[in-house]
């Protein structure tokens, strides 16, 4: 999937493509609020604004006659944003559907939800897990797969999916800061263990569990792995303080 970037993560080249990114998704918008095919060659810089005046009078129909639907098919316009509408609280999802599709409106907009949304979910996870954060990939990536906020029985998943088993790695590869991910990712494989210990589930039940649950962490070789051989070390934890991170 071809992320719509706005200039944001990645390098030019993906910058480059940007605007026939967004016109692509656009243009399926608009299919699915029409029905009708679109003629993908037509969208070109002086058909934008009689473009945008047809996406937007489409979107005005279905804001009147079917509101489920329209919600359906702008969710699914925003994912190539690495946004959820899903997430939105009420009076968020309304000045959605009453703004002005355009790719500049979209631009301002991407930019104020994904920090509102990575604010309000920073204050919800432990302080141990918060630096997750500082990869913008990272809550593109909850948002486009789980369509989630953050709460205390789906964090480990999200930590587990995008950093221990490289979920998306394909779609996130050239746009993120390999660097830094590649050392989150290092410090959550670490941690996991601990975090399993203070926030997961009992991990006899989680074992006996395996055998019926597929979404399971000792379900994946890599994190039992990591969850059994953390099992046979003895790690000094004092409960008082908030968990760092330490080089062995």
């Amino acid at each position: 999937m071809s992320i719509v970037t706005f200039g944001r993560i990645g390098n030019e080249k993906n910058w480059k493509d940007d605007k026939k990114i967004y016109f692509d998704n656009a243009s399926y918008l608009l299919y699915k609020l029409s029905y009708e095919k679109i003629n993908y060659k037509r969208i070109e810089e002086e058909n934008e604004l009689e473009f945008n005046e047809i996406l937007n009078k489409k979107i005005k129909e279905f804001k009147k006659n079917e509101l489920y639907a329209l919600d359906e098919h702008v969710d699914l316009f925003m994912q190539r944003m690495g946004l959820s509408l899903k997430v939105l609280d009420k009076k968020e999802k309304e000045e959605i559907r009453n703004m002005e599709f355009t790719y500049e409106n979209w631009k301002n907009k991407s930019l104020i939800l994904m920090n509102d949304y990575i604010n309000k979910n920073k204050k919800i996870c432990p302080p141990e897990i918060r630096i997750c954060f500082d990869d913008i990939c990272f809550p593109m990536f909850v948002q486009m797969s789980y369509e989630s906020n953050f709460e205390s029985n789906n964090f480990l998943k999200f930590i587990r999916d995008y950093f221990l088993l490289e979920g998306y790695k394909e779609t996130f590869e050239g746009l993120r800061n390999e660097n830094l991910y590649n050392n989150i990712r290092k410090q959550m494989i670490d941690l996991y263990p601990i975090l399993k210990e203070k926030y997961g589930m009992n991990k006899y039940l989680e074992k006996f569990l395996s055998y019926i649950i597929v979404d399971n962490d000792y379900g994946f070789e890599f994190v039992a792995n990591i969850l059994n051989n953390y099992s046979k070390k003895t790690i000094k934890i004092d409960e008082n303080e908030p968990l760092k991170y330490k080089e062995n």
